[in-house]
């Protein structure tokens, strides 16, 4: 299987201008989703769209969103949400079958988790973070006006929330993998050619296109039909782009995997998973500080036998590991340059919070009534779920080897994150300052 050209193949390798649309779910529901400029149509295929369909989708949602309400324009290091409170404002908008306004729909313009506090005095939970009003971009996200950051979405704590039990346990995960038939297909082919490539490029890439054919999207944990799925399939599947080079990195220090390999591993694999520091936590359990990044690559090297099955190998291409490093070190960057990523760290910063609330018993210390996000009253976007993506593939001359990335995916494990806790004496007043006012009946302030 040695060739004088390189084949590079990515999966789901689509234009980058694409959309994901879902219509009200009642008076409560979610407006139109943009995430990641991933499209998903009817029967769970990924497709391309038109430069029209973007423009469109954002008029919609700039025509649908409300002006910001006045404390929230401005920017804030340290933005405080009641859940109490909320919970409290979500039950109100149910029972009088009222659409959610912007504040609520987008958290008050929260754009990271940064602390966790518990006040059981009264029976309330605070989640506190940076923020700053909100507005539309060019590609129709939500984002922060003078950040461009994207801000959360109530939705994706609510899908945390209703997923509790498998966060503190278990894993979250997005996987894409080529069909053990469409492999198996493949590498026939490959040992058919005996070494040779056929001259037409443009014939060998639709080749390998057709003989791969779709490949899978698989979830774990969640909800494939939930915004808080498509934010870690839209990462997934933009990380692929950057990595094989079919779309150009706006950081320039992530260079494609395509560009650095000159040989090596046939199989690479990446994928996205949790990186947060120790969390930090007050003497007393009442107060949590969620520090980190939050994000990392990671890869290991694949084995697909005669009948297309994959088998790990436990071990690293240097190149491959050299991008995944990278990739790392830049996605602070990165995420300021494509929301997708910034979106992903937002739904791995919820997931560490609930799974934090779940397994410390935070709400039982609170006497706190989780029922209002933890119920299905409140209805969730139901987007097409992904279920497959075509295969698309590229051709180099570049050394004597073919190279395929066919597989890869995103994991969260928050357990793994909450078994790193270290001890602080500088977040009890932090607690005591971003207290709720008793008299004041707001679910967020300053």
């Amino acid at each position: 299987m040695s060739f004088r050209n390189k084949m590079v193949l990515a999966a789901g390798a689509l234009a980058a201008a694409t959309w994901a649309a879902v219509g009200l779910a009642g008076n409560n529901g979610f407006q139109q989703q943009a995430v990641g400029g991933v499209a998903v149509d009817a029967q769970g295929v990924v497709a391309n769209s038109t430069v029209d369909e973007l423009n469109k989708l954002r008029q919609l949602r700039v025509e649908a969103q409300t002006p910001v309400p006045e404390g929230l324009a401005g920017k804030t290091a340290l933005r405080k949400v009641s859940l109490k409170r909320l919970g409290a404002e979500l039950k109100k908008h149910v029972d009088a079958d009222k659409k959610l306004p912007d504040d609520i729909r987008y958290l008050s313009g929260l754009q990271r988790i940064q602390y966790v506090f518990v006040y059981p005095e009264e029976n309330d939970i605070v989640l506190a973070g940076p923020a700053e009003g909100w507005k539309v971009d060019e590609m129709g996200n939500v984002c922060g006006k003078t950040t461009g950051a994207p801000v959360l979405h109530l939705e994706d704590l609510l899908v945390a929330f209703r997923s509790a039990e498998e966060l503190a346990g278990g894993r979250v995960t997005c996987s894409i993998d080529p069909s053990k038939e469409g492999m198996a297909r493949l590498l026939t082919w490959i040992k058919a050619q005996d070494g040779r490539l056929n001259n037409d490029a443009r014939t060998t890439v639709t080749t390998i296109e057709e003989t791969m054919g779709p490949q899978n999207i698989t979830f774990t944990g969640i909800e494939a039909t939930s915004r808080f799925a498509r934010v870690l399939f839209a990462a997934d599947f933009r990380m692929k782009r950057l990595a094989m080079g079919f779309e150009r990195s706006p950081v320039p220090g992530i260079k494609s995997f395509l560009e650095m390999a000159s040989g090596g591993d046939m199989f690479p694999r990446w994928w996205l998973t949790t990186n947060y520091d120790a969390l930090l936590k007050s003497e007393d359990g009442l107060a949590w500080e969620i520090r980190g990044q939050g994000v990392k690559a990671m890869t290991e090297s694949s084995f697909f036998q005669a009948n297309g099955a994959r088998e790990k190998t436990a071990k690293v291409d240097p190149v491959a590991k050299r991008w995944a490093d990278d990739m790392t070190k830049q996605y602070g960057a990165l995420a300021d340059a494509a929301p997708v990523f910034n979106e992903l760290r937002n739904v791995m910063d919820m997931a560490v919070v609930v799974a934090l609330i779940q397994k410390e018993d935070l709400a039982g210390k609170a006497t706190f009534d989780a029922s209002a996000f933890k119920s299905p009253t409140v209805p969730t976007s139901q987007l097409n779920p992904p279920k497959t993506v075509p295969t698309q593939a590229s051709f180099i001359k570049k050394a004597s080897k073919t190279i395929l990335s066919a597989s890869g995916g995103v994991e969260i494990r928050p357990s793994q994150v909450l078994e790193k806790i270290e001890m602080s004496k500088s977040l009890a007043p932090v607690r005591l300052d971003a207290a709720p006012e008793a008299t004041a009946w707001q679910w967020w302030w300053n």
